[in-house]
């Protein structure tokens, strides 16, 4: 019995010993052919960090209503990482995608629609996922929701239609 431990013993032991003596991590090389022994080594990591970028880009510089109060433009927008969008306009209401012209005290009742990969709500922050190489296109459409002309004094009456995007 004294013989059987001894060699269970001795047999674990050896395993033991070359499992050490052969675990290298399999990070290394093997030694060059004419060398015998390494002295010292180290490891230097490399990375790259990529920012986060995002691109928007304007099909036009306005929007401006044709005679029967209707008007739309266009606009891109993408990222290299998930971002939040942002739209609404400088008169935007209380109603949903409701905002006016003015001209002075003078206003013009409008709706402002994007519509777009996802439709996006006049001052509503909407989740996207990153796009890459790609942008997406959004279309931009403004109506008049009440007659305008001879009810309305003559002027140019303004809006301003905004997109911000955030990470």
């Amino acid at each position: 019995m004294n013989i059987m431990i001894k060699t269970a013993l001795s047999v674990a032991a050896f395993t033991a010993f070359m499992g050490i003596a052969h675990a290298d991590g399999g990070d290394k090389k093997p030694v060059p052919q004419g060398c015998t022994e390494l002295c010292k080594s180290a490891a230097i990591p490399i990375q790259l960090t990529v920012p986060k970028i995002c691109d928007l880009k304007l099909g036009a510089s306005s929007i401006t209503l044709n005679n029967a109060g209707q008007g739309s433009g266009t606009f891109q927008v993408g990222a290299n990482a998930p971002y939040q969008l942002l739209v609404y306009t400088d008169n935007q209401t209380s109603g949903i995608n409701t905002s006016v012209l003015k001209n002075g005290n003078n206003t013009i009742a409008t709706s402002v629609t994007t519509n777009g990969p996802d439709n996006l709500t006049l001052g509503t922050l909407k989740s996207e996922a990153a796009t890459l190489n790609n942008l997406s296109t959004y279309t931009v459409n403004v109506a008049t929701t009440e007659s305008f002309g001879i009810n309305k004094p003559a002027g140019v009456y303004t809006d301003t239609y905004r997109i911000q995007v955030y990470f």
